[in-house]
Parts: structure tokens; sequence; C-alpha cells
């Protein structure tokens, strides 16, 4: 009965957490209850067992949150850096400033600031010339052409370098094969 009881708690407790608990968090515990139910049927409901399946339990179920929430927060920056601005100025936006008597780096700060990109055609580019806007702004309008940032995961790469001996010592393998 005893046995009985602390599965069901142990099994109880998994279910429980907080919703702003992150997955490492909910990892470790649901973990330990496992890990310590587990420790109580192998080691029919022997103490040290619970314990050694608990903290067993807490080790994989951290190290498995963990791992997803990184992966999450991998996703997020990834859509952050890959979102379009909100509001992307227009070519026109761009002649409307130049008109007004906005300096070059007002407009190019502003280019920055919505994130916008251009793909300046032949036309594109002949009317910005007679809407009077400056060499400085168009240049730097068609070095944002097609800007998009893509982040990549690297590998994980573990190199594991080969044993260093003193000298004098060797390592060989004897017998027949």
């Amino acid at each position: 009965m005893k046995i009985r009881t602390c599965i069901a708690s142990a099994l109880l407790v998994s279910t429980v957490g907080c919703s702003s608990m992150n997955n490492t968090e909910k990892g470790l515990l649901g973990g330990t209850a496992v890990g310590a139910g587990a420790g109580a049927l192998l080691g029919r409901g022997h103490p040290g067992a619970m314990l050694a399946g608990g903290v067993l339990g807490a080790a994989v179920g951290g190290i498995a949150g963990s791992d997803q929430d990184r992966r999450e927060d991998r996703k997020a920056a990834i859509a952050a850096a890959n979102a379009p601005s909100h509001r992307q100025m227009s070519l026109n936006e761009v002649v409307q400033m130049a008109q007004r008597g906005q300096s070059d780096s007002v407009i190019i700060g502003h280019i920055n600031a919505t994130n916008s990109i251009f793909q300046l055609t032949t036309d594109d580019l002949n009317e910005l010339h007679q809407q009077r806007v400056s060499d400085n702004v168009i240049n730097y309008m068609q070095s944002r052409r097609g800007r998009t940032v893509i982040m990549q995961q690297r590998p994980d790469v573990i190199y594991v370098a080969p044993p260093v001996y003193g000298p004098g010592v060797s390592i060989g393998v004897g017998g027949r094969f």
C-alpha cells in the first residue's frame, strides 16, 4: 500500500506546474516525480532508491527541458531576425522627405529605423534623380537591396585531440589477429 501511495503521489506531482514555468523547470519537476516513482517501483519502496530515481529523473528531465527551451529561443530569434519591418518605406515617402528638405542622414536613419529594403529599377533611379533625391540616399537605398537576415544553426562539432605521450612512451597492440 505504501508503494502505491508513493507512486500515485509522484504521478500527481508530475501533472502539477505553473503556467509561468519554462520547459527546463517543467522537465526538472516531471523528471523528479517520474524518477522517484520508478525508483520506488524498482527499489520496492526503499527511500534510497526513490532518491536516486528522483535525482536521475531530474537530471534527464532538466536536460530535455533545457534543450526544448534552447530550440524555442532559437526559433524565436530566427523569426525576429527574418521578420519584415512593420512598415516599409515607399519610394514616394523617400521623395517626399527629400523634397521637404530633410537631410540625407535623417532619411537614411528613417530607412534604417523601418528596416526598409528597396529593389530599385532603372525607372526608379531616374524618378529619384528627377525628384532631386541625393546620390547618397540613392546609393544607400541600393546597398539595402534584398538585405535579409537569415540565421543558420552551426553544427555542434566536438574535437577530441589525440593523447600526447611523453618521450619514451609508446602504445602498441600485441597478439595475433
